[in-house]
């Protein structure tokens, strides 16, 4: 595979995406794994408190609360795994899209070269066909060519002037299958 197309995949949209997805199911993995930890909080409260309705009397109590996950049943295990094999998938998801991303790169550049040399054997033979038109009016306005003769020449040139329009369209077509497998372009 060329390098060049892995380059340019490297810096598409769907493949950031991809790697932002990867990088979630990582954080999330750390997350996960927090479940195993202790936690440590500190617990506070404020009040008044007195047997008249506008109470005087302040209270206040202040906490620690450790709390030691021993047995939970396997639900931080069996998460922690979960986590794990959906960043396993993430993986695979954005290893999977670069090696589509190159072949669609490929694709794309190989049908653009295609489209635009068309144009160009479509431009010659239009030429060819103009100039031969134009003779053949001189030939049939002198007499020298038959309504037939010319029918088919101008008919040949109409041919000719639409496979020209249509490698065109081709080509544009072609460009812009370029620019969206590139992530670029844009919108007028």
């Amino acid at each position: 595979t060329n390098p060049y197309y892995r380059v340019l995949a490297v810096n598409t949209p769907q493949r950031l995406q991809a790697v932002l997805r990867e990088k979630a199911a990582e954080s999330g993995i750390t997350l996960a794994k927090a479940g195993y930890f202790p936690t440590l909080g500190v617990i506070g409260s404020y009040g008044r408190q007195d047997d008249v309705f506008f109470p005087r009397d302040d209270s206040w109590s202040v906490g620690i609360a450790l709390n030691i996950p021993i047995f939970n049943g396997g639900r931080d295990y069996y998460t922690t795994q979960s986590t794990i094999s959906t960043r396993t998938a993430a993986g695979s998801t954005r290893e999977d899209l670069d090696r589509q991303l190159v072949l669609t790169l490929n694709s794309a550049l190989s049908r653009l070269v295609e489209a635009k040399k068309t144009i160009q054997v479509s431009q010659s033979f239009l030429s060819a066909a103009e100039m031969r038109a134009e003779i053949g009016r001189g030939r049939y306005n002198n007499g020298l060519l038959s309504f037939d003769d010319w029918d088919l020449i101008e008919s040949d040139l109409i041919n000719r002037q639409q496979t020209y329009i249509q490698s065109e369209r081709d080509y544009v077509l072609a460009e812009g299958a370029w620019e969206n497998a590139l992530g670029i372009g844009s919108i007028m």
